[in-house]
C-alpha cells in the first residue's frame, strides 16, 4: 500500500483498518501517483458505506462495489468546490454538503470529521 495512504490511516484502530481493507485497495487503484493523500475517513455517501479521501487535488468518495465503475466512486476537483457546508449530526458524525458547479453533493463522515473539514477548507483557501 502507498506510504501516504498508510500515513493518513495512522489514527485508525486495527479493527477499522481490517474492516475498511477493501475500500483502501479500491482507493489505491483510483489514486494518481502524483497525488498525495492528506485525510482518509470512513463515512456514508448515497446511502452506502464509503471511504472519503482528500488528496492534494481532489475529494474522492469510494464505495466498495466493483460492478459499475462509474457509480462506485465520486471525484471532485478541489479548485472547483464552490460551497462547503458542514453540519454536526451526532451520533452519526459530520455531514458535508459540497457545491461543485451546479451540483450539490452530500456525504457524511462517521469519524475524523474535523480532519476532513480542515483539509477541505485549507484546499479552498
Amino acid at each position: 500500500m502507498r506510504e501516504d495512504l498508510i500515513a493518513a490511516c495512522r489514527h485508525w484502530g486495527v479493527i477499522q483498518r481490517v474492516s475498511m481493507r477493501e475500500y483502501l485497495r479500491r482507493a489505491e487503484a483510483l489514486l494518481d501517483p502524483a497525488e498525495t493523500v492528506h485525510v482518509v475517513a470512513p463515512g456514508w455517501w448515497r446511502g452506502q458505506r464509503t471511504l472519503v479521501l482528500v488528496t492534494t487535488s481532489r475529494l474522492l468518495l469510494v464505495r466498495r462495489e466493483l460492478k459499475c465503475s462509474t457509480r462506485d466512486h465520486g471525484t471532485y476537483p478541489l479548485p472547483s468546490i464552490g460551497a462547503l457546508r458542514v453540519h454536526a449530526c451526532p451520533p452519526e458524525g459530520v455531514r458535508f454538503r459540497v457545491g461543485v458547479g451546479l451540483d450539490l453533493e452530500e456525504f457524511s463522515v462517521t469519524r475524523h470529521g474535523d480532519l476532513v473539514e480542515h483539509a477541505l477548507r485549507k484546499a479552498r483557501s
